[in-house]
């Protein structure tokens, strides 16, 4: 499973590969050459924070859907507002 780390943290991300997760995050891919090496590194942080986010709910979701019991409807019910 690969891990993303914010660039300042670890010297060791390329590129392309922030340019990528921009891309995937939802950036547009002509504005993103733009940017100052400063907001790319911000956004880059924000994205990989939105995904590792984004996994812990989906653990959670899916604790609660194999154990959650007669909670998981109220979960749900609360999630569909």
């Amino acid at each position: 499973m690969v891990q993303r780390t914010a660039p300042a943290a670890a010297g060791s991300v390329r590129w392309r590969d922030i340019f990528a997760t921009l891309i995937a995050a939802g950036h547009n891919p002509e504005r993103i050459g733009h940017y100052t090496e400063r907001q790319l590194k911000l956004h880059y942080d924000a994205a990989c924070r939105r995904e590792r986010h984004q996994r812990a709910d989906h653990i959670v979701d899916t604790n609660a859907g194999t154990w959650g019991g007669d909670d998981v409807g109220k979960l749900l019910r609360e999630l569909r507002k």
